[in-house]
C-alpha cells in the first residue's frame, strides 16, 4: 500500500466542455470530508476499487483557480491497511419506493434524449445526470431501485409497475432495451442498483447487478430472474455492518459474484481474483472518487454544480 495526495478536481474548463464551480467544490468538500470514498478504475463498476480517498482539502492553485485535493490509499502492495477511525463509506440515500435513471455525457444524442424524456413521463421515474470525468468515459445506464431492507425486490418492482399499468411497464422495458444500444453501434451495459434502506432514512447496503448484455437479457432479468436477487439480498444483508457494496455480474441468465466493498473502502474478492492496479501514467486512469464526490453534492439528480462552456 502507498499513500499520497492527488488533485482530483479543479474549477478549470475540462475536456468534456464542463466546469465544476468553486461553490460546487465547497459543497463536495462539506458533503464528503468525513467519508471514505472508493476509487474505481475508469469509473467502471465491474471492477473492484484500486484505492480509497481518506481525506479532502480545498486548495488555491497558482493560476487563481481552486482545486480539490485528496489523500489516497492505493492498494498497490501487500502491506496491511490501517483502519480509518470515525470514517466509513457513505452510501447514497434514495427515497424508498422510487426509481432513478442515471446517465452520463454519452447519452446526449437526440435518440437517447427523446427516450429519456419519454421514460421520465412513465410512473414518475426520475432521470438524472452523473458526471464521470474519465478521459474516455464508459457508456452505461444506471437504474436505481430503493426499498426498505427486508422487502422483496421482485415485489417492489411488480408493485411499482402494477400501479403504473401494464402498458407503462411494457414501454419501460422496451426503452431500457433501446438505451442499451450506443449510437456508435456498441452495446452499453446496465447497472441495476438495489438500495436497501432503513426506516430511519439511511441506506444499509447497496447491491449492484451488472447486466452485461442488456439488449438480449434485460427483459428476462426484470421478468423472471429478479426473483433470484431476493436470495442474494438475504445472503448478504446479514453483513450490512461490514459491507457497503456487493457486486454481481448477470450474463446468460446466471449470476456470479464479482466483488464487494467494505465499510472501510477495501476490496473483498472471491478466491483467485486479484486487483489489477492501473499504470498511473495511462490516460485512462481516473478516480471514481471524483464522480462519487459530485454525486454526494447533487444527490443523483440533474447536476446543478456543472456548468456548460456555453453558459
Amino acid at each position: 500500500m502507498s499513500r499520497d495526495w492527488q488533485l482530483v478536481s479543479t474549477t478549470h474548463l475540462d475536456t468534456q466542455g464542463e466546469i465544476v464551480t468553486e461553490e460546487a467544490l465547497t459543497s463536495i468538500y462539506i458533503n464528503s470530508k468525513d467519508d471514505i470514498i472508493p476509487i474505481i478504475m475508469n469509473h467502471d463498476p465491474r471492477h473492484p476499487p484500486v484505492g480509497r480517498v481518506i481525506n479532502l482539502e480545498i486548495v488555491d492553485l497558482e493560476d487563481g483557480h481552486k482545486g480539490l485535493n485528496a489523500e489516497i490509499d492505493y492498494f498497490d502492495g501487500p502491506d496491511a491497511l490501517s483502519t480509518i477511525v470515525n470514517k466509513e463509506v457513505k452510501l447514497p440515500y434514495q427515497e424508498p419506493g422510487t426509481i432513478i435513471l442515471s446517465t452520463d455525457i454519452t447519452f446526449r444524442d437526440d435518440e437517447s434524449k427523446q427516450i429519456l424524456a419519454e421514460l421520465s413521463k412513465l410512473s414518475d421515474i426520475k432521470v438524472g445526470y452523473m458526471a464521470k470525468k474519465a478521459s474516455e468515459p464508459l457508456s452505461y445506464l444506471t437504474i436505481s431501485f430503493a426499498f426498505i431492507a427486508g422487502m422483496a425486490a421482485n415485489a417492489f418492482l411488480k408493485g411499482y409497475f402494477t400501479k403504473a399499468g401494464e402498458d407503462a411497464w411494457k414501454k419501460t422495458k422496451e426503452y431500457f432495451k433501446k438505451l442499451s444500444k450506443h449510437p456508435k453501434g456498441e452495446e452499453r451495459f446496465i447497472v441495476i442498483e438495489c438500495n436497501l434502506c432503513s426506516e430511519s432514512e439511511s441506506t444499509e447496503m447497496q447491491l449492484r447487478i451488472i447486466v452485461n448484455k442488456p439488449f438480449e437479457e434485460i427483459e428476462k432479468f426484470l421478468e423472471e430472474d429478479i426473483q433470484k436477487v431476493d436470495k442474494i439480498i438475504a445472503g448478504v444483508l446479514k453483513d450490512k455492518d461490514k459491507i457497503a457494496y456487493v457486486v454481481y455480474i448477470y450474463e446468460n441468465g446466471l449470476f456470479s459474484f464479482s466483488h464487494a466493498i467494505s465499510r472501510q473502502g477495501l476490496a473483498m474478492l472471491p478466491p483467485g481474483k486479484t486487483i489489477e492496479f492501473p499504470d498511473l501514467s495511462s490516460k485512462n486512469f481516473s478516480l471514481q472518487g471524483n464522480g462519487k464526490l459530485r454525486e454526494a453534492a447533487n444527490d443523483h439528480l440533474d447536476d446543478p454544480i456543472i456548468k456548460k462552456n456555453s453558459e
